[in-house]
């Protein structure tokens, strides 16, 4: 019923930039003539008869509209029927129930998307309501709260407007805001996530302690103080809604060691023991030696601590520089732990009853959580527990060895080197024969440097080069007896 006309010759004297005066559309003369009946306000029957003589869509939409405008329904429902408008059909049935001539029009107005109009009709009828309904069906909820503060609204409606607004607030990053709406709404699921985007964990925990215990928001809560190091809110969360070993498991993982006894203490636990090993093992796998002590002690199981200090030390000596007095005191540390009886403070199962009636049998479920490196020998083990201060005396021994060398005094180092040979299987043959072999040699002692150069060339044939030159010229015998006079 249109016929557009473009103008060719000037648009294409200028095709980057057209105008719109380069379009025009020509109306069809039956489309002008059913405007201008309509428009001179002649009857709606006879532009009906005219239409229907000259029928097309376009024609009876144009007469549906204006019969809507005119309220004459009946009309208007024909038209929508003969354009094949199902919809126009379906609302042209409903408002004719409509008592008020007001509401009418706002319907009809809002049907042809002049919601402006149709708001001031709706408040002419006296219908804030319905202009309420009208802007939250359309989605724009600012228009329907400016108009929900003028009147009071159901609890229902003005929840699902709150949230509504909440919801666009969102889209547009403005958390801060939405929070309030969502608090209107008392939306605790919207108003959790709100708060975690504005990282407001003190609102945070506020809003936990009012939850009820069977709430699924609390773990979600709980886990979301947990991410962020807050030991103690997070702990407080699991233990509101009855996640008592969870609390205790993020205790350990953040470290908080002490609040993890109590709470096992507290709340009876029986399987915490086995979180408690199992992280050990995660803490030695990434290389935090110190903390899976300190969490062992914590525990209450001082001999599996010890174990790992004692391990820590004896792998400090395979080091070809060793610093011999912090090895010394790893080793003391660990000699302290091996002979603490176990505390009060342990967890209420069946291993730790068995660890206090004997505090220096092996953990064997502490065995299996820690890697194949930190588990000692048979051998190792022996003598951890019934010689714990067997580490610290042997490094004792090798430091005064030391000394005495740097000091000139080899016989004291000799005799020192002798006793140092029962602790090779710490110290370390090939250390032991050397320091024996130096402080002998000085001390005159070639018979028994002869021997230490002998057990040297089996570790290394390196050192046969130094004992023939050395032997060549003197024979391997003790100059001097083995016997030391007591200084006092």
């Amino acid at each position: 019923m249109e016929v557009t006309i473009v103008l060719m010759d000037e648009m294409m004297q200028n095709p980057e930039s057209p105008q719109k005066d380069f379009l025009s559309r020509v109306e069809s003369r039956s489309l002008r003539d059913i405007r201008s009946l309509i428009t001179s306000g002649t009857s709606l029957e006879d532009v009906a008869r005219y239409v229907e003589d000259n029928s097309h869509p376009c024609l009876w939409r144009l007469l549906a509209r204006a019969a809507l405008n005119a309220l004459d329904l009946s009309i208007a429902e024909a038209a929508f029927v003969r354009c094949r408008d199902y919809a126009g059909v379906q609302f042209a049935k409903k408002i004719s129930i409509i008592p008020d001539e007001k509401v009418r029009r706002a319907e009809v107005a809002a049907f042809f998307d002049d919601f402006e109009t149709a708001e001031k009709l709706y408040l002419e009828a006296d219908r804030k309501d319905l202009a309420v309904e009208m802007w939250r069906l359309i989605g724009d909820w600012k228009r329907s709260e400016a108009l929900s503060k003028t009147r009071q609204a159901d609890v229902r409606t003005f929840k699902s407007m709150s949230i509504a607004m909440g919801d666009s607030l969102s889209e547009e990053q403005e958390w801060r805001k939405a929070v309030s709406y969502y608090e209107k709404a008392d939306d605790t699921s919207r108003l959790v996530t709100a708060l975690l985007m504005l990282e407001d964990y003190s609102a945070l925990d506020k809003l936990a302690g009012t939850l009820p215990k069977s709430s699924p928001l609390l773990p979600q809560i709980g886990a979301a103080f947990e991410a962020v190091g807050l030991t103690a809110e997070a702990v407080r969360t699991y233990l509101a809604c009855g996640m008592a070993e969870k609390a205790v498991e993020t205790a350990v993982v953040l470290s908080q060691w002490n609040l993890a006894m109590d709470l096992a203490q507290k709340h009876s636990l029986h399987n915490v023991a086995p979180v408690l090993l199992r992280y050990t093992g995660h803490l030695l796998l990434n290389g935090e030696m110190m903390q899976a002590v300190e969490l062992l002690r914590k525990s209450d199981k001082p001999f599996a601590a010890g174990k790992l200090l004692a391990m820590l030390a004896l792998r400090e000596l395979q080091d070809e520089w060793p610093n011999l007095v912090l090895v010394k005191k790893v080793f003391v540390m660990s000699a302290m732990m091996f002979t603490q009886k176990t505390g009060k403070r342990s967890f209420p199962d069946e291993s730790s009853i068995q660890a206090q009636q004997r505090p220096q049998s092996a953990d064997l479920s502490f065995e299996s959580h820690i890697p194949p490196e930190f588990r000692p020998s048979p051998e190792e083990f022996r003598w951890m527990r019934e010689t714990p201060w067997r580490g610290a005396e042997a490094v004792h021994f090798l430091i005064l060895i030391q000394r005495f060398i740097h000091g000139g005094q080899f016989a004291a180092a000799s005799h020192s080197a002798l006793h140092l040979r029962n602790f090779v299987d710490i110290v370390g043959e090939e250390r032991v024969s050397s320091l024996l072999a130096l402080a002998a040699t000085n001390n005159k002692w070639l018979g028994v440097a002869s021997k230490a150069f002998i057990n040297l060339e089996l570790i290394d044939e390196e050192y046969s080069d130094i004992s023939s030159s050395l032997f060549s010229d003197h024979p391997p015998k003790d100059a001097r007896g083995h016997k030391t006079e007591c200084p006092t």
